[in-house]
């Protein structure tokens, strides 16, 4: 459905031209509501817009221009086009259009319109836009006899695109592992015969009040003593 933006230096509605255009409009459609009444454009033409909403859900706007009858300037519909429209004489009922653009060029009806052709010497015409098996045609209908006039070919709309699948959330990353100890070295060997432990390797922390250790002296082992010679037992002659 086709709606235009609303003229900002005529945006305001009195009650008056309110109650005019509905009670234009509320024919047209069986049974629909009135959702939207406001100043608008079509085809660059000021024109009262009245917004319809049937009870099966189809939308149509009611354009009418300034003055004190019910100048209809166009209708224009979508939805699912199961509502009753009908614009009144001398114009044929929305359904009978319908029926007669099928009949020239099957197809799903996507939207309507009830304008004046601009090709057909100003006439009044229903336009329907039709997707033939994805191709759209604009199929144009005499709304005073409901006679097929023409069917122009239009290009397609651009296929919606495709829902993405969520990504999959990145793995975790594997925590740090810890820093190997340092190993420490192996006792420098002592020709004393002395192990000595290895010096503790030098750590980052403050230093402590602690005073250092002093390095161990190296133990001094006395001499062996000089074993004692036994004198040999002289033995007697005998």
């Amino acid at each position: 459905m086709v709606t235009a933006p609303v003229v900002a230096e005529q945006a305001a509605v009195s009650e008056a031209e309110r109650a005019h255009v509905t009670a234009c409009a509320r024919g047209i459609v069986a049974r629909a509501d009135v959702v939207r009444v406001g100043w608008s454009r079509y085809r660059g033409r000021p024109a009262l817009a009245v917004a319809l909403s049937s009870p099966n859900d189809d939308l149509v706007d009611a354009y009418y221009g300034q003055g004190p009858g019910c100048d209809l300037v166009a209708l224009v519909g979508g939805g699912p086009l199961d509502a009753e429209v009908q614009p009144g004489p001398p114009f044929r009922s929305l359904a009978e259009a319908r029926r007669a653009a099928l009949a020239a060029r099957e197809g799903f009806v996507t939207s309507w319109a009830l304008e004046r052709d601009d090709e057909g010497e100003g006439r009044w015409a229903y336009r329907f836009d039709i997707d033939a098996e994805g191709r759209m045609h604009a199929v144009f209908v005499d709304a005073l006899s409901a006679r097929p006039l023409r069917a122009e070919a239009r290009s397609a709309p651009p296929p919606s695109p495709e829902p993405r699948p969520p990504e999959a959330p990145p793995p975790a990353a594997a925590p740090p592992s810890p820093a190997p100890a340092p190993k420490r070295p192996p006792p420098p060997h002592d020709p004393w015969g002395v192990q000595r432990e290895p010096a503790d390797p030098p750590s980052s922390s403050p230093p402590s009040s602690v005073p250092p250790r002093a390095p161990r002296e190296p133990a001094i082992l006395p001499p062996s003593p000089t074993p004692l010679t036994m004198p040999k037992a002289r033995r007697d002659p005998g």
